[in-house]
């Protein structure tokens, strides 16, 4: 039932597959055949799902125009990024992993087991290999000096470790066809990367939905065939028989220990390489695990948050700062007409009808670029769909800003409000036909105008809620859809007084403010808190017209209600996820940020101190180790609790990720609160955690800076803030450190 009609279809319908060209993957044999993992592995998913299958290579640049051309259904072996996601639907499921490896001479080469046996050797890599610019990150992150040497081709880097030329050299994982005699291979591994297929976004959603269920049932069957076939075509023995001790390091220990080997030592040594074999293997399986579980984790949030963006009814788009779309969700492409994916790249302004309105969007661009205000409007505008009809749409306007809170963008949530102005065109033109009849006919049908005019079709069986309101702001009458909205009978709400459905949230003089606007335009539409008849109060979308009869005199007012309470609430959800860490409910990385500019400013404003404390917990990777990351979860809720009730009211408590946590002190006469706060912090940690699983103990390390003391800006301070906390873990953690206090050549 998966593919439906897809697969009803299989038997006459042959699925074409493009594939990126990579070694061991999918490549022309010397026997002029296409070959590899990947070939392997389709057949076993066409024989299993009963299908007919093509494949050919297919080449990076080219995959966005042969998917739109349907020259290829499906696409395998890319890995999943940013760019690529906003046109492209990836598989939950990986194809296969690739990461980088290092080998050195098997036999007279510098024995490396860890990324600081680097320091001072020439590296061996290739032109743009991903995984040497790893690599290099790692060096640079850890102050280590390496010498890199560039070479066309992996094979030339090979060549370069036989003949040594260079200590090391860089390749991947699935390099096969080499020369294994004179390699070994070393422990280090980096820059892990899932290899994934993709469709076109809109397109072929069952295939790869068909695809993922093959994968997953593979991946939990260790005697699968894919299992099997990953074992022929993936696994290489280079260096596995001395994975971590070198050969010249056994022929230097041999010989020292010659009389011993010869009588005991022999068996010994045996046992000894055999038991640190293990305990490497089994310490390197247990990285990769977490490398994976942490990576998998962070693709579900991702995951989560794009769904739920995706499936509300109401439209969200980003833009840059010109106007050019550059993500539209389906409600937003559903709303302007268009197809999936066709509106990136569009600017809004192309697509608006009425020119005046044009150029107040170009007004509020220009205004945003020279100087951003504070908080933006929400306004209505006509546009143009794609079918060429013309519709109308709220906006509200939001920003996006990078880490210092600076405008690099923005974000609109458009909602569809053309029936509303349906309703209200069919009210106007019911009420100037009618108007034009009383002219005609006279006094004698002034109340057949009124009372036409109160029992419209239109008015009766809108799903907006609309009332009628005298010149004293009293409601003569509503329709059903008020009364369903409300709560209010139309018995009980007729005569009363408008402010009878204002919330206490909605300023008393609010109607007061409008009334001038109603007579000078005649009109008057926006956002308003109004309350039900069991006093709950919701938001709601107001619009209000004025009457007038044939002489032009005011004689009433009619207004539009629409109850906007759950797209508020969506928009709460997308905002929540995107601030707060989903495990502790701390303010997260993002959000941080935003509330450390706003404490800089106020510090700077009020000439006032402020302080940024960053924790590092001691000994949580232990409890990681031994108890599990289920433990370790639990552990974070704990210390959370125990952060929070720390602090003062007004400062701020956040996770930058992992065991690492940041305090925020955003006014302060003096260090010394700052001092009393790391105290009371160090207090709290240094109690016992009651685990599910026992008790644990832990500690923290505490990096303090003052505002604007050690620095002026975010940057400096998480800077300083990062090394002073160091300090304290180079004088036996469990403290706290003033970036002031350090000597003054640190």
């Amino acid at each position: 039932m998966g593919l439906s009609p897809f697969l009803c279809a299989a038997d006459s319908q042959i699925i074409k597959i493009g594939i990126v060209s990579q070694p061991s993957l999918f490549f022309v044999d010397k026997a002029g055949y296409v070959s590899g993992f990947y070939v392997a592995l389709l057949e076993d998913f066409k024989q299993q799902e009963k299908l007919k299958i093509s494949y050919s290579a297919i080449k990076p640049e080219e995959i966005q125009s042969k998917l739109e051309s349907n020259e290829f259904e499906i696409v395998l072996g890319l890995e999943q990024t940013p760019d690529l996601n906003r046109y492209l639907e990836f598989s939950k499921q990986h194809l296969n992993n690739i990461w980088g490896v290092m080998y050195v001479h098997g036999t007279q080469g510098i024995p490396i087991h860890t990324i600081f046996d680097l320091h001072n050797r020439n590296i061996a890599i290739k032109k743009d290999d991903p995984h040497a610019i790893g690599l290099k990150n790692i060096c640079t992150q850890f102050k280590i000096n390496c010498i890199f040497n560039l070479y066309d081709s992996y094979q030339k880097v090979f060549d370069a470790i036989a003949n040594l030329e260079v200590d090391a050299g860089v390749t991947n994982n699935i390099q096969q066809d080499i020369e294994t005699d004179y390699l070994w291979r070393t422990p280090l591994v980096f820059d892990i990367v899932e290899i994934k297929a993709a469709i076109l976004k809109g397109k072929n959603a069952q295939l790869l939905e068909k695809l993922d269920q093959y994968l997953e049932k593979a991946h939990k069957d260790p005697a699968s065939t894919y299992q099997r076939l990953q074992n022929q075509w993936l696994s290489t023995n280079l260096g596995t028989s001395f994975f971590h001790i070198h050969p010249s390091e056994i022929k230097r220990e041999i010989k020292q220990w010659l009389p011993f080997i010869l009588v005991i030592g022999g068996f010994l040594l045996i046992f000894l390489i055999i038991i640190v074999y293990v305990l490497t293997k089994i310490k390197f399986k247990r990285k990769i695990s977490q490398l994976f579980n942490e990576k998998n984790r962070i693709q579900l949030d991702e995951n989560k948050y794009r769904n739920l963006v995706e499936n509300v009814p109401y439209g969200f788009e980003e833009l840059s700062l010109e106007g050019t779309i550059i993500f539209a969700n389906t409600a937003a492409h559903h709303i302007r007409r268009y197809n999936s994916g066709e509106l990136i790249g569009k600017s809004i302004l192309e697509m608006v009808a009425d020119s005046e309105q044009k150029n107040l969007i170009i007004e509020l661009f220009n205004t945003i670029n020279k100087n951003p205000p504070e908080r933006l409007s929400n306004d209505a505008y006509n546009i143009i769909r794609k079918d060429g009809k013309i519709g109308e749409i709220r906006v509200e306007w939001h920003y996006k800003r990078d880490a210092q809170g600076r405008p690099i963008g923005l974000y609109t949530a458009i909602s569809d409000i053309t029936s509303l102005r349906e309703t209200k065109d069919k009210i106007k033109n019911y009420h100037s036909d009618l108007k034009k009849t009383a002219d005609e006919r006279a006094e004698e049908l002034k109340q057949i105008y009124n009372d036409l005019l109160i029992t419209a079709a239109v008015f009766e069986n809108t799903a907006e809620g609309i009332f009628v309101i005298d010149l004293e702001g009293k409601i003569e009458t509503v329709n059903p859809a008020f009364c369903k909205i409300t709560g209010f009978d139309k018995e009980s709400i007729t005569k009363q007084p408008l402010n009878i459905l204002t919330s206490p949230k909605q300023h008393p003089d609010f109607f007061k403010k409008i009334s001038t606007h109603l007579e000078q335009k005649g009109s008057w539409q926006g956002e308003v808190m109004n309350r039900r008849q069991n006093g709950q109060a919701f938001p709601a979308w107001l619009s209000l017209n004025v009457v007038q009869n044939a002489h032009g005199i005011s004689t009433q007012y009619v207004a539009l209600l629409s109850d906007i309470t759950k797209r508020k609430q969506t928009e709460y959800q997308v905002w929540k996820q995107a601030n707060f860490d989903a495990l502790t409910q701390l303010p997260n990385r993002h959000l941080f940020h935003q509330r450390l500019a706003q404490a800089i400013s106020h510090a700077n404003t009020h000439k006032t101190l402020a302080a940024l404390m960053f924790i590092d917990l001691d000994h949580f990777k232990q409890v990681n180790d031994t108890l599990g990351h289920d433990a370790g979860d639990e552990l974070l809720i704990q210390v959370t609790q125990r952060l929070s009730k720390s602090i003062r009211k007004g400062d701020t408590v956040a996770r930058m990720g992992g065991d690492e946590f940041t305090v925020i002190l955003p006014e302060m006469n003096t260090p010394e609160i700052a001092k009393k706060i790391a105290q009371q912090i160090l207090d709290g940690l240094n109690q016992t955690f009651q685990l599910k699983l026992g008790e644990v103990h832990i500690s923290g390390s505490i990096g303090i800076v003052v505002y604007p003391n050690d620095g002026k800006d975010i940057t400096t301070l998480l800077k300083k803030a990062d090394i002073a906390m160091y300090k304290i873990k180079e004088q036996g953690r469990n403290g706290f450190y003033f970036y002031t206090d350090l000597p003054q050549n640190d």
